[in-house]
């Protein structure tokens, strides 16, 4: 599992990908900007999980090509 967010955002991904990993889950956190080079579909059985108010534009390189992930899921306090 990766995850991933900007500011505040990045905080609760960090804090997503620590308490998976102390439970014993593979999870990481990814900063938005090492995405675009990593668009190559290598992560077609991870689960990405993107923090973020919106789809902020900082965000939008890691969501950019979401068919590279097995599956995306959006964390947000944004109505639809």
């Amino acid at each position: 599992m990766t995850t991933t967010g900007v500011g505040s955002s990045g905080a609760h991904a960090r804090a997503l990908a620590s308490w998976l990993t102390d439970l014993g889950v593979n999870a990481r956190f990814r900063g938005p900007s090492a995405f675009p080079a990593e668009h190559d579909g290598s992560h077609d059985d991870d689960l990405l999980v993107v923090f973020s108010q919106g789809l902020s534009p900082n965000i939008r390189w890691a969501t950019a090509d979401v068919s590279a992930w097995r599956q995306v899921a959006v964390v947000t306090s944004t109505r639809p």
